[in-house]
């Protein structure tokens, strides 16, 4: 793979942020953006944050970012 096909397959990838607060540990991760790298059984997902950290964690306590239209 060509590092310009990554770049499009990468651009395709949905930003979320996370979007739970109810202990110390969700607190520290509240707000921030991630990607979901695998899906796992009972909605449970590997994300990645854009500092590089990976974290399991529900998928409901993920936000998908929308992007915001240009015209």
């Amino acid at each position: 793979m060509r590092s310009g096909d990554r770049l499009a397959v990468h651009a395709l990838v949905a930003l979320y942020r996370y979007a739970w607060k109810n202990n110390p540990r969700r607190r520290e991760l509240y707000g921030r953006r991630c990607r979901v790298l695998v899906r796992g059984k009972l909605g449970t997902v590997l994300v990645e944050f854009e500092n590089g950290e990976r974290v399991t964690t529900s998928g409901r306590a993920l936000r998908r970012i929308r992007e915001e239209s240009h015209g």
